[in-house]
C-alpha cells in the first residue's frame, strides 16, 4: 500500500512540475517577442505582458501613473485603447468593451488576459493551444 501512494504521490508531482514548467510564447512571424517578463497562467487564465504584444503590432503604448491607465495607439491609424489597471472596462476608441479578470501588474508590467488581446485584435492575433503561444500577425 506504502509503494503504491508513493508511486501517486511521484506521478501527481511529475505532473504538476510538468505543468507547472509549460513555457507560453509570444511570437510574431517567425520570432519570437522579446519582453522582460514572462507570460502567465493565473488560475486558468493565460496573463500576457501588455506592452510587448502592442509594441510588437506597431502600437505605441504609454502609461498615466495618477490613473493607473495604459494608453495604446495605432499611428497608422489613430485608433486608440485606453485601459485601466483593475477596471473591467476598457476604451477601444469609443466604444467600451469588457476586460475579465481584470488587467494586473506584476514585476511593474501590466498583464492582461488573453482573451482581451484574441476577442479584440482577432485580425492581429491567435492562439495556438497545442503550442502554448500566442502569434501576432
Amino acid at each position: 500500500m506504502k509503494k503504491a501512494i508513493l508511486i501517486l504521490l511521484a506521478a501527481l508531482t511529475f505532473s504538476a512540475t510538468a505543468y507547472a514548467d509549460e513555457a507560453i510564447k509570444l511570437v510574431k512571424g517567425t520570432g519570437e517577442i522579446v519582453s522582460d517578463v514572462s507570460a502567465y497562467k493565473d488560475g486558468e487564465t493565460v496573463m500576457i505582458p501588455l506592452r510587448a504584444v502592442f509594441e510588437s503590432m506597431g502600437m505605441s503604448v504609454s502609461w498615466d501613473p495618477e490613473r493607473r491607465t495604459i494608453i495604446m495607439v495605432d499611428p497608422k491609424t489613430s485608433e486608440f485603447i485606453a485601459l485601466q489597471v483593475g477596471s473591467e472596462n476598457a476604451f477601444l476608441g469609443e466604444n467600451m468593451i469588457e476586460v475579465k479578470p481584470v488587467a494586473k501588474i506584476l514585476q511593474n508590467r501590466t498583464f492582461v488576459p488573453l482573451e482581451f488581446i484574441t476577442d479584440n485584435f482577432s485580425d492581429n492575433a491567435e492562439w495556438d493551444t497545442a503550442a502554448s503561444t500566442l502569434k501576432i500577425k
